[in-house]
């Protein structure tokens, strides 16, 4: 599959920003590849619209199958995460708190 600047213009609805972008890495377009594509990643453009435009059918659901497994992983470490967050945070706030105690200009 080849990707160009006319295939997103007609596609609509593809941020003017992320054409440019694309026209400025690829002129000519470029093929689907892994290259190409980790390209785009670190580019910052949206893989996600593009699928959801191109893809069909059995492709589509596959991508669509495989990236809710990744995004509902996603949110189960990002939960971990800000607990782990919040919970370094208490520590602070109350060892901060308890510092401060007695000394009335430190906590209000």
């Amino acid at each position: 599959m080849k990707i160009t600047v006319e295939l997103l213009k007609q596609l609509g609805g593809a941020s003017c920003d992320e054409v440019q972008t694309f026209s400025r890495e690829w002129p000519d377009g470029t093929d689907v590849t892994p290259e190409s594509v980790a390209r785009a990643v670190n580019l910052k453009l949206d893989i996600d619209w593009l699928a959801r435009h191109v893809l069909k059918d059995k492709a589509l659901a596959e991508y669509e199958r495989v990236t809710d497994a990744a995004l509902d992983e996603y949110d189960r470490v990002a939960d971990v995460a800000w607990a782990e967050c919040q919970r370094v945070a208490a520590a602070a706030f109350l060892e901060a708190a308890e510092a401060a105690e007695g000394a009335s200009d430190e906590i209000t």
